[in-house]
């Protein structure tokens, strides 16, 4: 029933109730899909989160992650097969979407939360599962980068919970055999995975490594991280042998491939070359961590330490604060917390005595003893020339005393002007002149401008059509 036969329900149980946990944050992703302003309605957002671990753990080989563009190069074809009208702004918008998701940045980027509930001795306890997806560092150009984390990289690879040397084992074994029956299309998937898994665990000893770098006494060295260490040597004894029988295979039975397999075969030793380039990464931080920590060892025992931890603010005192429940909160509770959440504001005073100093204070003497002002050279401006010229005004005044006393409406007048050849030049004129009288009283008008209760359209001009009539007639005199 168990994978290991020292395992007991105990210790079992409540590993897989946090495997399961760490799941949940997913379906709800996309059960709240139709609750969310982008109309992702027709997006698996599993599928696309899942797109995303695949796209950011193949480029964290050598490099520090993958950008932005990469990953939404990599969602482009399942946002497109979803929306086959997506344009690359749509793309982009769906993919962030997906990607500020897995960063929680509804959350400010913390940690994902989830509460379980366990059996420990005879009584039910809850636990708190805290965890990340994705992590954005910065690359060596300023680039922010994403990067996956441990329990991102075992989502993916769908080992959560399992133990990275087991599963490595089992995957070595499987490609193997894969590779012996000729399936080189699902040796390349499983080759993928391989490379998945050594990333989860270059990422669980740079973490250990990380702690330490941060402070030396957080972290029990002998007890837990040099067993992490020797673990990691053993593993990358048995996976560099492994890689090599890995890649004979290959070399001797792609001879034998098909010419519609080469492709695979191809591929397939890209990813081991992957997996032996991204072990030789890890031997060099399993050989230079007992230096690096001694180093900080050495750095950090001169550092001034704190008599006791900092609390988090947030966690630790607001949220309990704001869960009291009304009947321990008191006039004297309320009051103080009100004063340690604000901290007093004095309001600025002025200071007479200054004001008075400055005030009296003898002015300064301008450089060179001369305390004329200097002034400033000036520029002589040429005054642009005017958009209309002499033609244009005297086309726009034809058209407009042509108006009939019933009145004309300016997108006839306008057509007019194109029918007769006159340029755009003419035509702005007309409609400025026309909307100058618009609203004005009639005293001051040379035209009485109404609106015509219809809109045109005529390049380049569309909106709201207006009635144009003479000066001596308005609309009601015309009715």
């Amino acid at each position: 029933m168990y994978s290991n036969p020292f395992e007991t329900w105990q210790v079992a149980l409540p590993r897989r109730v946090a495997t399961l946990a760490r799941m949940e944050p997913l379906h709800r992703f996309e059960i709240a899909k139709a609750a969310r302003n982008q109309n992702l309605k027709d997006h698996d957002l599993r599928t696309l989160a899942l797109m995303v671990f695949d796209a950011v753990i193949e480029h964290m080989g050598l490099a520090a992650g993958a950008s932005q563009g990469e990953i939404v190069f990599a969602l482009s074809p399942l946002i497109v097969a979803a929306e086959p009208d997506a344009d690359a702004a749509r793309i982009l918008e769906v993919a962030s979407a997906v990607l500020d998701f897995l960063l929680n940045e509804s959350e400010r980027r913390r940690a994902f939360c989830e509460t379980v509930r366990v059996v420990e001795g005879a009584i039910q306890v809850r636990r708190e599962v805290s965890f990340h997806y994705l992590q954005q560092v910065l690359g060596a150009n300023d680039e922010p980068l994403y990067r996956a984390t441990v329990e991102g990289i075992n989502i993916y690879t769908g080992t959560l919970g399992l133990d990275v040397e087991d599963a490595h084992a089992a995957n070595a074994a499987v490609l193997k055999y894969q590779i012996g029956r000729g399936r080189f299309r699902e040796a390349v998937a499983t080759a993928r995975q391989a490379l998945a898994i050594s990333t989860a665990y270059e990422q669980k000893v740079r973490r250990a490594l990380d702690i330490a770098r941060r402070d030396v006494t957080q972290v029990n060295w002998v007890g837990e991280i040099l067993t992490t260490l020797d673990d990691a040597r053993e593993h990358l004894r048995t996976r560099i042998d492994a890689d090599n029988d890995i890649l004979a295979a290959v070399e001797e039975h792609g001879e034998e491939a098909e010419a519609h397999e080469r492709i695979h075969v191809a591929d397939l030793e890209k990813h081991i070359h992957s997996c032996q380039s991204r072990h030789s990464a890890l031997h060099v931080l399993v050989m230079d961590a007992n230096e690096s920590w001694l180093g900080e060892h050495a750095r950090q025992v001169f550092r001034p330490r704190a008599l006791g931890v900092l609390p988090d603010l947030e966690a630790s005192v607001l949220r309990c604060s704001l869960t009291l429940i009304e009947t321990r909160l008191d006039d004297t509770t309320t009051w103080g917390l009100t004063g340690a959440f604000l901290p007093p504001w004095p309001p600025h005073l002025a200071d007479g005595r200054r004001l008075a100093e400055m005030l009296l204070a003898p002015s300064r003497e301008q450089e060179g003893g001369d305390s004329a002002q200097i002034e400033p050279d000036a520029e002589e401006m040429t005054q642009a020339p005017d958009r209309f010229n002499e033609h244009d005004y005297r086309n726009a005044e034809g058209l407009l005393s042509a108006i009939p006393e019933s009145g004309a409406l300016v997108s006839t007048m306008l057509a007019d002007a194109r029918a007769r050849g006159f340029g755009e030049t003419t035509q702005t004129l007309l409609y400025l002149l026309a909307l100058r009288d618009y609203g004005e009283a009639e005293d001051n008008v040379e035209y009485v401008v109404e609106p015509a209760a219809q809109c045109f359209i005529g390049e380049p001009y569309w909106g709201d059509d207006l009635l144009v009539c003479p000066p001596a007639k308005s609309v009601e005199e015309t009715a």
